[in-house]
């Protein structure tokens, strides 16, 4: 595939909403109609490609942080996903800044003051932060957008699009929220995703250990049903979290090595996610009828370890005399 050229731009980018077929999405309320707001989407009972991630680790994964399960706990967040979500808030919906997040006029959560301000902001349903936190991710969106390149990609997108839709194999219904997405003239359409990382490096070199088709997968699919045609390029922004990297910033693609390439990834990402997906449904019928929550155990039966191959080729005198 051809290197995508955003020149010109400006008169490029049509309303992608214009494409729309609405079919299969899913209808949730009484009106027929359905507004999503932030914390309604989080909320949905419906599996998000983070979802399958998690199930693709084990079921006690999936059902730890399931929209299903009564008992679901809460993740806790660390420093890196709370500097994550104030910049996706900052560079993709800055209007809602005050109603998702709180900031702290201490420093430090673990002093009285600190413990009792983040449970006035968990009552308030808002995430609780320093000021610290707002100065670094500042800055780092500031970088990001002084980027011409990343300017040309995001320039005329339509952010945070939530698509919800039933699975036509198991009834499941499937959500996700796509961070940027839009169409050109031709066409085409283009969904970008925003990632911040302590080592894009890795980020680069391990696509497959963090199950990142799943994700691009997942968004096609989702795409494909609401908009009746697939993504034509989807890029990550890539952003380093590193103190004084803020201008550490990659554009990637999964098409470098031709549509060939790109395609075998969509379709080996949708087999894997119609395989758990037909594994989630199995389970959640079990569940519903017997609440057993050994269901969700994260192996079933005796496991196997193994030993890498080159162990059994060694030949040498401590293994000879056995």
């Amino acid at each position: 595939m051809e290197e995508l050229n955003l020149e010109n731009s400006n008169q490029e980018i049509i309303d992608i909403e214009k494409l729309s077929t609405k079919k299969n999405e899913v209808i949730l309320d009484k009106d027929n109609k359905f507004k999503v707001v932030e914390k309604d989407y989080y909320d949905i009972p419906a599996i998000s490609q983070s979802q399958v991630k998690d199930f693709l680790k084990s079921p006690f994964h999936f059902w730890q942080n399931s929209v299903f399960n009564p008992n679901k706990k809460e993740k806790e967040m660390n420093e890196g996903m709370r500097l994550g979500k104030i910049c996706h808030c900052l560079l993709l919906e800055p209007e809602n800044f005050k109603k998702e997040f709180g900031i702290n006029p201490s420093t430090n959560f673990l002093t009285k003051e600190g413990k009792k301000f983040k449970i006035e902001q968990e009552e308030l349903k808002k995430i609780a932060i320093n000021q610290s936190d707002v100065l670094r991710a500042t800055k780092m969106i500031e970088c990001l957008k002084k980027n011409k390149e990343v300017s040309k990609f995001l320039y005329g997108s339509l952010t945070e699009k939530p698509i919800i839709i039933k699975d036509k194999n198991t009834g499941l219904t499937l959500k996700g929220k796509l961070d940027c997405i839009k169409r050109l003239q031709t066409g085409e359409i283009i969904v970008i995703d925003y990632k911040t990382s302590c080592d894009v490096n890795a980020f680069l070199k391990w696509g497959y250990k963090e199950y990142n088709y799943i994700q691009i997968a997942m968004y096609n699919k989702l795409v494909r049903e609401k908009y009746g045609r697939e993504i034509d390029y989807f890029y990550f922004i890539i952003q380093s979290t590193k103190k004084d990297e803020e201008e550490v910033i990659c554009i990637a693609d999964y098409m470098q090595e031709g549509i060939g390439k790109y395609q075998c990834i969509l379709r080996y990402g949708e087999n894997k996610i119609d395989e758990i997906l037909l594994k989630i449904a199995d389970k959640l019928e079990k569940y519903e009828k017997t609440k057993d929550s050994l269901i969700w155990s994260a192996f079933e039966g005796i496991q196997t370890l193994s030993f890498h191959d080159s162990m059994l080729e060694e030949k040498n005198q401590d293994y000879e005399r056995f």
